[in-house]
Formats: C-alpha cells, structure tokens, sequence
C-alpha cells in the first residue's frame, strides 16, 4: 500500500471542512492548518488533532511539508501563495472563486506547470450527481441545451470585509456566483454575451457593491441561459434549481442550496412519463477531495483545470460590468 499522502489547508472559513473530510481518509495523514486568525486556528487544531498550526503559509510548507494543500483563504491570496507552493512542489485544491482576477489566474497557471503539480479549482457541483447525470443526458437521449433557467441565491450574509470589497472578493456576483457561471459552461458551454441587470438589492450598507443580479447570456452553441444569483435568500429557504429546454426534452435539477439531490425529465415523443431520480447520500465535496488526490497519484488531469477557473470569473466579471454598464457585454 503507497504511503499516504501528507496533506495541509490554508484558511479555516470553508477550510474547516476540507479538513474534517481529510480525517475520513485513511490514506490521506493531515499534517497542518494555517490561519491568520489565532484563536480559528486554535480551535480547529484542537477539533481535528492536528499539533502543527501556522499563522504564516510558507512556514507551514517549510515545517508541515505537506504533499498537498487546499487553499481557502479570500481570492487575492490566492496568487502569492500558489507560487510559494508550486515552487516546493505542493500540489493545488484551491478554493473557488479561483483567483481575483483573470490575470492571477494566469500566474497560478503558469507556476504550476512551470514546476509539474498538480491545480485543480474547487467547483464542486461537477461531482453532484444530478448535474452529472443532466450533463449525460445534454450529450445524449435529450441533445444540446437551448434553454436554461438557474437560480441560485445564497442563503446567508457574510459580515467580511474582504469578501464585499471590489479589491477582494468582490461581492457575492463573483465570491458565491462563480459556482453558477462554473455550471452553466458546464452544461451549455462557452458563454458568448452576457446582459444582466442589478444592483445593491438587499444589503445597502455594502452599497456600491452589487448584491444581486439577473442575467442573461447567449452562449456560442446559440442556447441561451437565465442565471438569478446573488446574496439575496434565507437560511429558511435554502435551495436551487436548473430547468433545460432541448429540442428533444426537458429537465430540471433541483435541491437543497450546494447539495443538490434530484433529477426529473421528459422526452417530447413521451411527455407524460417524468423520470425521476433522487441521490439522496451523495457528498460531492468528498468526490471532489478524492478525485483531486487521484489526479495527485496518477498525474492525471483535474475535473475542474486552472483554465476553468478562470472561464468562470471571467463570466462573473461580465455579469458585473453588465449591470454597471447597463449594457451587453461581448466574451
């Protein structure tokens, strides 16, 4: 049996849970968490039995020497520190949205194959079972996509600063969206224009940030897409769904928010018979950690490569400057 693989994680927002599903691993031994924030890195040491925590990446790379790391930290730091890891060899899981812009993207891209590891971008949803299997039907029985609806708006309200900042996260169009522009290249493609209106919706005291946003985008398959997203719901109502319109059917994908669950169709030759399917225990966060180490062992290339990342901010990007612009935005 190969040695396991030495892992770590920087950043304990949603690096918490990277970590607990390393513990279920047996062939994965978590080495060290990394966190600005003393006392999260304490508790999350303490929670998970890690005894090596670190306030600085490079010290954790350095000491931990870890052969993997998920990177979890706010997207401007994602640049600087994928450089100091590729340079000492450590393969990438980095958190989406991939980078804080197309340009950092590009220099994740470029360290890492200048030193031959691994990146691979934290889009978990093309491990979610309904969308698997919606993309088998789109390249099947059902044929190309024509028409797509999506909504996905987040259920809570970050109180981060780096999150609402233009020089950061950049608001929930491009921090949390990212995952909805991910899915629909996914499912229909490279995206060709992008309209959309919004604005500072619910939260004014983050205002000019945008908030929420409609948008609609032809993609260059000519299927056309409306995508409503944006920190707009409750925790009450925590759901989403995707309805496609094909020339042979119909589908719709729908469940909890970021844990989808069932999917239902319709053949146009057979409308009245609706097949439904339900995966109630799939865990595609899991899937996605372990499909990344399977990428780490064989060298093979990730679901989810650098170059999709970037695809899906440069789509965010438009979805903002549309509504800014109040006008198209070619890709």
């Amino acid at each position: 049996m190969a040695e396991p693989l030495r892992a770590a994680v920087v950043g304990l927002g949603i690096g918490k849970t990277h970590a607990a599903k390393y513990l279920e691993l047996d062939d994965v031994e978590l080495v060290g968490l990394c966190d600005t924030d003393g006392d999260a890195l304490k508790e999350a040491c303490d929670r998970t039995g890690v005894e090596q925590g670190f306030t600085d990446p490079e010290a954790l790379f350095d000491q931990a020497k870890p052969d993997v790391v998920n990177l979890c930290t706010p997207p401007r730091s994602h640049l600087s520190i994928t450089e100091a890891a590729a340079r000492r060899g450590i393969h990438l899981l980095v958190e989406k949205p991939m980078a804080w812009s197309p340009e950092d993207a590009d220099g994740m891209i470029r360290a890492c194959e200048a030193h031959g590891v691994v990146l691979m971008v934290g889009h978990k949803k093309v491990f979610a079972p309904p969308l698997v299997r919606l993309k088998e039907l789109l390249d099947g029985d059902l044929g190309p996509a024509r028409l797509a609806v999506h909504r996905y708006p987040h259920p809570g309200l970050s109180n981060k600063a780096w999150f609402w900042s233009e020089e950061d996260g950049r608001g929930p169009i491009f921090e949390n969206a990212v995952h909805a522009a991910y899915t629909l290249r996914f499912l229909l493609g490279e995206p060709e224009r992008v309209s959309a209106e919004g604005g500072t919706l619910i939260s004014h005291q983050y205002a000019p940030q945008i908030d929420g946003a409609v948008a609609t985008i032809r993609f260059r398959s000519g299927a056309v897409a409306s995508l409503a997203a944006g920190m707009v719901g409750v925790r009450g109502l925590r759901s989403e769904d995707y309805y496609v319109s094909t020339e042979k059917g119909v589908a719709e994908a729908s469940g909890p928010f970021d844990n989808l669950d069932t999917l239902r169709y319709a053949l146009r030759d057979d409308p009245e018979n609706v097949v439904e399917e339900t995966y109630p225990d799939s865990d595609p966060f899991m899937e996605e950690i372990r499909h990344f180490l399977d990428c780490v062992r064989s060298g093979g290339t990730p679901a989810v490569t650098g170059e999709d990342g970037r695809k899906a901010i440069e789509l965010c990007l438009a979805v903002k400057e549309a509504v800014t612009r109040g006008a198209p935005v070619e890709m």
